[in-house]
């Protein structure tokens, strides 16, 4: 809720209408930086757990489990695109599509359908995982 909701991507792209007078054309139609984005969306969670919001024991294993399928996107996203070697505990050889498939298969516990979308996805979008992450840092540092 908070990443796609208030505080996150709604509050963004409603901050960016309001002051559209301050953004030309592209910035307001075009331009989308992942890091930036979603960086804030990620912040945005971080920001409404230290706030209390995440008392609820269901909200945080969301929280969580969220988490957990991001960190999985990055590793698909970096081993298949850089083609590393696997590490042992996951198999042998080198990121392949295929083999970064069986990976989220493996660690995602999500329809065959919403796998299809995240392979495709991360597939044709090389860095975006990571974006998310290295955002979400920098607006940390925003803050400190």
């Amino acid at each position: 809720v908070f990443h796609e909701g208030v505080p996150g991507h709604h509050l963004q792209v409603a901050t960016a209408t309001y002051r559209r007078d301050l953004l030309n054309k592209w910035r307001r139609n075009v331009c989308w930086t992942s890091g930036h984005g979603e960086g804030w969306a990620l912040y945005a969670e971080k920001l409404m757990q230290e706030l209390g919001y995440l008392a609820d024991p269901g909200d945080h294993m969301g929280m969580l489990n969220m988490q957990r399928m991001r960190a999985a996107r990055v590793v698909f996203d970096i081993g298949v695109h850089l083609e590393l070697e696997i590490p042992e505990r996951w198999g042998t050889g080198t990121w392949t599509p295929e083999a970064g498939y069986d990976f989220l298969k493996e660690n995602l516990p999500i329809s065959e359908g919403q796998l299809k979308f995240e392979f495709t996805r991360y597939l044709g979008w090389p860095g975006q995982a990571p974006s998310y992450k290295v955002g979400q840092r920098l607006w940390e540092q925003i803050r400190a």
